[in-house]
């Protein structure tokens, strides 16, 4: 991801999220336009945001969960963007997958350390509700140079929850 992070602007063109592009067959972009960031500020936003994860919940989930969550939210994201809402025209970054796997991970951790994992995961909700309502953050806007694009993170939070009801309390067609 740091290699595709900010790679020359052709690569990043080629790999992001572009609403054009996918109405012209472009489907690889539902999901690589996760890879590609604006800058090197907003690559070591999110692979800290990564590595906090890792750290913290990276035991949560078996590394099959792992994948299907992560491939599982940026597809869902790509989609709810491209047929759900008029805005934007392009995206970039990890963020919204970022949001769903933490609150996959909080939602299956939920059974070892309930009253953390809960806190944690109301924690992430009025996070993003928050900034739903107030149209972002200006601080993190000016650090990645483009707007945040909140719905990402509002769809991820909403996936990764549903995964993680699933990966707790359904019987699991993906293995542990």
């Amino acid at each position: 991801m740091a290699a595709l992070g900010t790679a020359n602007d052709a690569v990043v063109g080629a790999l992001a999220w572009d609403r054009l592009a996918i109405a012209d067959g472009e489907f690889w972009r539902l999901l690589t336009g996760h890879l590609v960031h604006t800058n090197w500020t907003h690559v070591a936003m999110n692979l800290g945001g990564l590595g906090l994860l890792t750290i913290a919940l990276g035991r949560s989930l078996s590394a099959r969960r792992w994948v299907v969550a992560a491939v599982g939210s940026g597809l869902a994201i790509g989609l709810w963007l491209y047929f759900l809402t008029t805005w934007p025209d392009t995206y970039v970054g990890l963020s919204g997958v970022l949001h769903a796997l933490f609150a996959t991970a909080l939602v299956v951790a939920t059974h070892a350390r309930q009253l953390l994992a809960l806190i944690l995961l109301l924690a992430l909700c009025v996070k993003v509700v928050l900034e739903v309502a107030f149209n972002g953050s200006e601080v993190t806007e000016s650090l990645i140079g483009v707007p945040v694009v909140t719905s990402a993170h509002l769809i991820g939070v909403a996936f990764g929850s549903v995964a993680g009801i699933w990966y707790r309390y359904g019987r699991g067609l993906i293995g542990h």
